[in-house]
């Protein structure tokens, strides 16, 4: 959910999304299955959309899928496109890149956010928090393996987005603030 950022002009949240177009090189799915042109899904199973590339492939722009969001009541009178960008990857944590690298917990969070940052980096991790419109609300850094606790006591409740950014890369993961 939160790789699929839109504003509405009722603020409301993101209900489900459409696929409009396909992949081209690698391969979509929803929780293992291949996804359809047209097919809808859920916000709480977004999380469950994987992209695998070509084998020993890489790239910036890889590839792309046009989708429409729907806030519950209708869809989006456009379609945005996912640009997927690859690196490439060496070693067993190309099987999840993203717990390899760090965890968060709890989530859902109502006060203090802990990130455990499980690689050492020589330059500083900037960690920020945005809203669904992608609008920054905290931004943090840390530096090199550590626990980082982020204090969410005084942002309101709702879904957010974790960013972690290193360099030129970026993760990112889903927040829900109770």
């Amino acid at each position: 959910k939160n790789d699929f950022n839109f504003t509405d002009v009722d603020s409301d949240e993101l209900a489900k999304i459409m696929i409009t177009s396909l992949e081209t090189v690698g391969d979509l799915k929803l929780n293992g299955a291949n996804v359809v042109q047209n097919q809808e899904i859920d916000s709480s199973q977004i999380d469950l959309l994987t992209y695998t590339p070509l084998a020993s492939q890489s790239g910036n722009n890889y590839d792309n899928f046009q989708f429409d969001v729907n806030d519950g009541t209708e869809y989006s009178s456009i379609s945005y496109t996912m640009t997927i960008n690859v690196q490439s990857t060496t070693g067993i944590s190309a099987i999840n890149p993203t717990r390899a690298l760090y965890n968060t917990y709890p989530n859902p969070v109502k006060e203090i956010l802990t990130i455990e940052i499980k690689k050492n980096h020589a330059s500083s991790i900037k960690l920020e928090l945005l809203n669904l419109l992608g609008e920054t609300i905290i931004v943090e850094h840390s530096n090199a393996k550590d626990i980082h606790y982020m204090d969410l006591s005084g942002i309101a409740k709702g879904t957010y987005i974790l960013k972690l950014s290193h360099q030129r890369s970026s993760i990112i993961k889903k927040i829900i603030v109770e």
